[in-house]
């Protein structure tokens, strides 16, 4: 109960709550982004589940460049998930929450979770269940907070990234979601560094890269495939 405080307060508290539509348009790029890193492990999948789909970004963005996959999104705050049936009339919601991964009757040929692992209890549960529930050469695209950031070895500047969400269960660095992804059952782990596909503009594109190649970025983006 006190968790769902939290997250009302820091999320949604209603299905037209403003900041859902804010920071889908405040985050263009990054979706963008993200859909970029997904095409480019997986072109043209027929199907995607996207784990904490949160204020839907991601899928809208992916739903407008492809339009033939079949989407699917696991979404535990009834606002956003109410907000985004709207937009998204053809997405099916299979379960309530990434807790019930077990119950899924269906594959994938990719699954994503974005910003999703820091708020479960179990991410070795997850993450097991997603590894089973992905078709063959299917694909799991994975972003986290870097417990390891610049954000924190920087000390008093930024000592409260990550921490003060009360809603982040976990903390994670390369060495232990790579540890995390290979006890769940994958075989090919890799860290995804790319240039740009932020909101970062500019000439602060490099150093952002520099952080991404040296694992200091304040996320850590990971691909999973189980051959």
């Amino acid at each position: 109960m006190e968790l769902s405080r939290h997250y009302k307060k820091s999320y949604y508290s209603s299905l037209n709550d403003p900041r859902i539509d804010q920071w889908i348009d405040n985050n263009t790029a990054v979706w963008k982004g993200l859909v970029n890193t997904v095409l480019c492990y997986k072109q043209s999948p027929h199907t995607l589940l996207d784990i904490g789909s949160g204020t839907g970004g991601f899928l809208l963005k992916f739903h407008s460049q492809n339009p033939h996959t079949k989407l699917f999104a696991i979404e535990s705050s009834l606002e956003a998930k109410k907000n985004l049936s709207k937009k998204i009339p053809s997405l099916t919601f299979p379960v309530e929450t990434a807790d019930e991964l077990e119950k899924l009757q269906d594959y994938y040929d990719v699954i994503t979770l974005f910003q999703t692992l820091e708020h479960v209890y179990d991410p070795q549960k997850v993450c097991r269940e997603v590894c089973k529930k992905l078709n063959p050469q299917g694909v799991c695209i994975i972003t986290v907070p870097n417990r390891h950031s610049y954000n924190i070895l920087l000390g008093g500047i930024k000592r409260g990234f990550c921490f003060t969400n009360a809603t982040h269960l976990q903390f994670f660095t390369k060495y232990s979601i790579n540890k995390l992804l290979s006890t769940a059952g994958f075989s090919i782990i890799k860290r995804v560094v790319r240039f740009g596909g932020s909101n970062i503009t500019g000439f602060k594109k490099i150093p952002q890269y520099i952080l991404r190649r040296f694992s200091l970025s304040s996320e850590l983006r990971y691909v999973a495939m189980k051959s």
